[in-house]
């Protein structure tokens, strides 16, 4: 059997009188793989078999990416280190082949590890999304849970996003449905948007610890974990704490009003652009009685738990004033008294604990938000001043349950609550809830800026706004 091993140059350093003291690790199992190639924290393996054709050369520029993610992940965000406390220390094991695409894990209790593509070794984004579920495995938290399964994506997908701040990965698919509750698998790879506004507002320990302190092997409540239960016991919040968070989140969405708001802003695009998938991004609501004001929220897009609409508002001509009263559809008890015996569904049906967050955003023509105060519960009114200098104004509704709804994942789709909603307004109105044109018979398109029709014998400037 051949076997070569490769360090590189930062392993081979004289030792300073220090250095003893560093933690040394070693590889789990060499005899298993006829070739390894070996860094400070790493080791890539293989066997004839896998048909690896990587030359030496990439397999250490691989290696090299991987130690400079493992910085940034453990030094700076300050993530738990895998073998941590222990005396015991391996290096994370890279398991490349000709198989599959990219999957991180691990074996045994807690060895991190790693299989791969050899095309998938070579593009870093995938090598932090992958090494960021090696630490997951190795801080044993989150496991053997039917509430976890999404968080692991979630969360490795930020990670990518602290690694690489000017790209926003996939979490479009947030944007384009958020309605749907918050942790669907649905949008499981880009729904991280929540975990970068508490990031902003707390720092790296908050995410951390939701998982260096959740129960581990052996603690009974590791089969019940769920990641917005873990945080609410870490921070010592209240369901009303949280529930307020995610209503302050889901006004600051309006704008993307964070500290690399840009990137953000810049991969989703204009909330105008109604095309394709991106149609449920803005809620549109049913008309009730227009000469009063008064509208809905259609049941299918009413929000789930911890889900929003976010409803844009066209100031009437000449109003210095918006006045909204909001009245949230409040359902008493559970419509059923068992499910009905098919998989993923949930073993007790909990109470629905309507209630909401709102509030309005107003943007200026530089696109600075002002906020209202967030409002809670299932009524209430508000009133905001306009200056006449408005670049754009958002109603914003989150749900947010008085009783937590601990949602496994993939849980089925009828057993998960909707939150209704309907609003009277003065002073505005909802843009996109007018009666809808008649186009039958007629050839064209809804606009991509705005989704307003255009006849194909007319011509208009895609930079136009057209409703």
């Amino acid at each position: 059997m051949s076997r070569f091993f490769c360090f590189f140059s930062i392993a081979l350093l004289a030792l300073s009188p220090g250095s003893f003291a560093e933690d040394v690790y070693r590889v789990l199992e060499p005899e298993k793989s006829a070739h390894l190639v070996e860094s400070t924290h790493f080791v890539a393996r293989w066997n004839a078999d896998d048909h690896v054709p990587l030359s030496e050369a990439e397999i250490q520029a691989g290696l090299a990416s991987l130690e400079k993610v493992r910085d940034l992940y453990l030094n700076k965000i300050g993530f738990v280190e895998p073998y941590a406390g222990e005396k015991e220390k391996y290096k994370i094991n890279i398991n490349i082949s000709d198989k599959g695409w990219a999957t991180g894990s691990g074996t045994g209790r807690n060895h991190p590890a790693m299989w791969v593509h050899f095309n998938a070794f070579k593009h870093v984004p995938i090598l932090a999304h992958e090494f960021t579920h090696c630490i997951q495995f190795g801080a044993l938290g989150f496991r053997d849970s039917k509430h976890v399964g999404w968080f692991w994506e979630s969360h490795a997908e930020w990670m990518v996003h602290q690694m690489f701040p000017d790209t926003a990965g996939v979490s479009f698919q947030l944007v384009d449905s958020p309605h749907l509750y918050y942790g669907t698998t649905r949008n499981r790879y880009g729904n991280w948007q929540f975990w970068e506004f508490l990031k902003d507002r707390y720092g790296y320990p908050i995410i951390n610890d939701m998982w260096s302190k959740s129960a581990k092997p052996g603690d009974p409540r590791q089969a019940k974990e769920d990641p917005l239960g873990v945080l609410m016991r870490n921070q010592n919040w209240s369901i009303d704490v949280l529930n307020d968070h995610f209503g302050q989140w889901a006004m600051h969405n309006a704008t993307w009003d964070y500290k690399d708001g840009d990137a953000l802003r810049k991969a989703y695009g204009s909330y105008d652009d109604r095309s394709g998938s991106k149609r449920h991004r803005i809620a549109i609501l049913d008309p009730l009685d227009v000469s009063k004001g008064r509208y809905r929220i259609p049941s299918y897009w009413a929000p789930q738990r911890y889900g929003y609409n976010l409803v844009r508002l066209i100031p009437q001509p000449g109003q210095k004033q918006v006045h909204i009263s909001f009245r949230g559809k409040v359902q008493e008890k559970p419509n059923v008294e068992k499910w009905g015996n098919y998989e993923n569904e949930p073993s007790e049906i909990t109470m629905p604990g309507s209630d909401w967050r709102w509030g309005v955003v107003v943007v200026d023509p530089e696109g600075k938000p002002r906020y209202s105060p967030l409002q809670r519960g299932a009524s209430g009114k508000l009133t905001f001043s306009l200056t006449g200098k408005e670049k754009e104004i958002w109603l914003s509704v989150c749900a947010t349950p008085t009783v937590y709804q601990s949602i496994m994942w993939d849980q089925m789709y009828y057993t998960i609550y909707r939150y209704p909603w309907a609003i009277e307004i003065k002073g505005a109105t909802p843009r996109g809830s007018g009666p809808a044109e008649d186009v039958t018979g007629r050839t064209g398109a809804p606009h991509p800026n705005g989704g307003g029709w255009v006849d194909s014998t007319a011509k208009v400037a895609a930079t136009a706004y057209v409703a």
